[in-house]
């Protein structure tokens, strides 16, 4: 079998953990994967096009390609799968209104002319069964050979921290108070935020570190306490949970907004907390601060979370079969 994935870009982070960690585990089955670019430019179009009727499947990531294009792969196609993990048929949580007439019908074009699609949590497979009947969910998955839990912080210092892209980043700005509140209640607790862009704090202690692939591991690892803030709204409810992934994969306790598939991800009391207000947030972060013991148990318990449920190498068996049910 032969597969060709179209991606907008190789290093997004969304065709590295929904396509290019994959590709080995496929190929073990038997499975010939090729990865190309999709680019705008008619000679790249036509070229995509010749290539699709070599192929027993073509995957198109995330990208809603626009009508005609969309057509013309479709014809070209033996079978034709979208894979998304973003409420795309939504505008995102800045925007003053999410609903997007434009968008809605892009996703609805798409999700029609394909023969099926996988998606990365239930909310967003409920939105895709509404326009196609052969729908699979399938999180995006840690490979737990990259995610490696390091030797145990000793220091007193106990550190919160959030790993996100410049776009994120308002998210983290909705809970800034009560983490000034826990930085005035808790001196020895500090905020370090992994990314392209930064918040600036007056009352809790912050440290500001550019977010590269190679330090990635190493940075979730000085972490003590991994948090995920949302907005309550249709883009957001659409996310991954990808951050409490990463946080719980080194065997980080987390608190999250219970939004959208972070209140499957995170079981209160066990491996983490939910936050719905400033003071929520307060409590639960200085719980963890507070006892060390805590942390540890719901560290190990966040593992097991991404053991039993979000390891790359059980999704990839049931992205193998999924793939063998469409062909």
């Amino acid at each position: 079998m032969r597969i060709l994935c179209l991606v907008t870009r190789l290093d997004k982070a969304s065709a590295r953990y929904r396509i290019l960690q994959y590709i080995p585990y496929l190929e073990a089955e038997g499975i010939e994967v090729q990865v190309r670019i999709i680019g705008q430019k008619l000679g790249d179009k036509c070229q995509i096009l010749a290539a699709a009727r070599q192929f027993d499947l073509v995957l198109i990531q995330k990208k809603l390609i626009a009508y005609v294009d969309l057509k013309l792969l479709r014809a070209f196609s033996k079978k034709l799968v979208f894979d998304f993990d973003d409420a795309i048929m939504f505008s995102d949580s800045l925007a003053s209104d999410t609903n997007s007439t434009t968008r809605q019908n892009k996703f609805r074009h798409m999700a029609q002319s394909v023969d099926a699609i996988i998606a990365g949590n239930s909310y967003l497979a409920s939105l895709a069964s509404t326009y196609n009947n052969q729908v699979f969910c399938i999180p995006t998955s840690i490979d737990l050979n990259r995610y490696q839990i390091q030797k145990p912080i000793t220091s007193s210092t106990i550190t919160i921290g959030w790993i996100g892209s410049a776009i994120t980043l308002p998210y983290l700005k909705t809970i800034k108070i009560p983490l000034e509140a826990v930085g005035e209640r808790a001196p020895n607790a500090q905020l370090k935020i992994v990314s392209d862009a930064f918040l600036h704090f007056s009352r809790i202690r912050s440290i500001h570190k550019s977010w590269n692939f190679d330090d990635e591991i190493e940075d979730l690892n000085s972490m003590d306490i991994g948090i995920m803030p949302l907005t309550d709204d249709p883009w957001a409810r659409g996310k991954c949970g990808f951050k409490l992934l990463q946080y719980m994969a080194v065997g980080k306790p987390v608190v999250c907004s219970p939004v959208g598939v972070n209140r499957d991800i995170v079981q209160p009391d066990i491996n983490g907390y939910w936050a719905s207000n400033d003071e929520e947030w307060q409590d639960n972060l200085l719980k963890l601060i507070e006892d060390k013991t805590l942390r540890q148990r719901m560290g190990k318990a966040a593992r097991v979370t991404i053991e039993e449920h979000y390891s790359l190498e059980k999704n990839a068996k049931i992205l193998s079969e999924c793939v063998k049910q469409i062909v």
